[in-house]
């Protein structure tokens, strides 16, 4: 059955969220390490890279309220450039507004944040980070930096990496109108199957239909879903694209925030405005670094960008980061 919400709510005032996790309203306030009975949970297809933070993903949305789903084939004007402000985004949820969507993030098993990011109308979503304490027995939202707040925490291996909390105004850098605000509440991301609490295993997409939360019948056959990266028996190519979908192509979009590059997954590559074209934010240090040149990563600064430690990383709220983020991506 669909929960109802009688307690995850957005905050009366969006300056002033609530001090503490447990007084959200949207985890177990006797245990804000469990999301409260609001919570739906989900996973998605292909996860963003978070420095190799484990996530838990939960959304809530206010009771007699229903999530429209944009549907390019059924209402064209959903993809109109010149009616909605994001891109083609063929199966991007529209979440009502009093809408709440939470991020757990573990490092080594312990819990560092959990970030919220709620809609208070079509205009207005914000995003809060809440610092979890090191007893684990709850979180404290961080303040409105400028910047965000970097952290060092224990890696679970014995030592250490640094953590960014970000500001409110940084979740909103990446959580991109064009992008739809809130990522990884899509069709091809959801069109997986999740174990629920309940031990019932389902399709997500069928799940959220059968139980009422969808406005209207989602058309058949469902979006492919996004690869896995991680997932090595794929090949290479769809796991690199899928990646560069769920990490760059929420500003390299049109209508994003650097839309002279365009890293969505269904594009042909000859779209993509990458292969063998000069940069236009410089070169890092590298004599003749392309956007992309085939088979020379050394000399392609999408992958450069990724891993620098100066200024000029993606994505760009990470830059202020330390060299803790090290492995592959997945």
């Amino acid at each position: 059955e669909r929960p109802k919400n009688t307690a995850c709510k957005i905050p009366t005032d969006f300056m002033n969220p609530p001090r503490l996790l447990s007084e959200t309203g949207c985890m177990d306030p006797q245990d804000p390490r469990k999301p409260g009975p609001a919570l739906i949970p989900y996973e998605v297809a292909s996860p963003l890279w978070s420095d190799a933070a484990e996530k838990e993903r939960f959304f809530a949305i206010p009771d007699g309220t229903r999530i429209r789903v944009r549907d390019c084939t059924k209402t064209p004007s959903d993809c109109d450039p010149a009616v909605t402000r994001a891109s083609e985004n063929d199966g991007d949820f529209t979440l009502p507004d009093g809408s709440v969507t939470v991020k757990a993030f573990k490092i080594g098993g312990r819990y560092v944040e959990t970030r919220l990011l709620v809609k208070f109308d079509a205009d207005n979503w914000f995003g809060y980070s809440y610092e979890w304490n090191d007893a684990q027995t709850d979180a404290v939202v961080r303040p409105d930096e400028v910047n965000g707040f970097m952290k060092n925490v224990p890696d679970g291996k014995g030592g250490q990496q640094s953590w960014h909390f970000p500001s409110r105004a940084q979740c909103l850098q990446c959580h991109t109108g064009a992008a739809g605000v809130s990522l990884g509440l899509e069709a091809s991301q959801l069109n997986v199957t999740h174990r629920y609490p309940n031990g019932v295993e389902e399709n997500q997409l069928e799940a959220f239909e059968r139980v009422g939360l969808i406005e209207s019948a989602l058309r058949r056959p469902f979006p492919q879903a996004f690869p896995n990266p991680a997932d090595t028996r794929l090949p290479v190519t769809l796991r690199a694209r899928s990646y560069l979908e769920t990490n760059c192509a929420i500003c390299h979009r049109p209508k994003g925030n650097f839309e002279q590059i365009d890293l969505r997954f269904g594009l042909p590559v000859g779209q993509m405005k990458i292969c063998n074209e000069q940069p236009e934010k410089g070169d890092l240090g590298v004599p003749g670094a392309l956007r992309l040149i085939p088979g020379m990563p050394g000399k392609s600064l999408v992958s450069l960008r990724m891993k620098t430690l100066e200024q000029g990383r993606m994505p760009q709220t990470c830059s202020a980061r330390s060299s803790s983020r090290t492995g592959s991506p997945g």
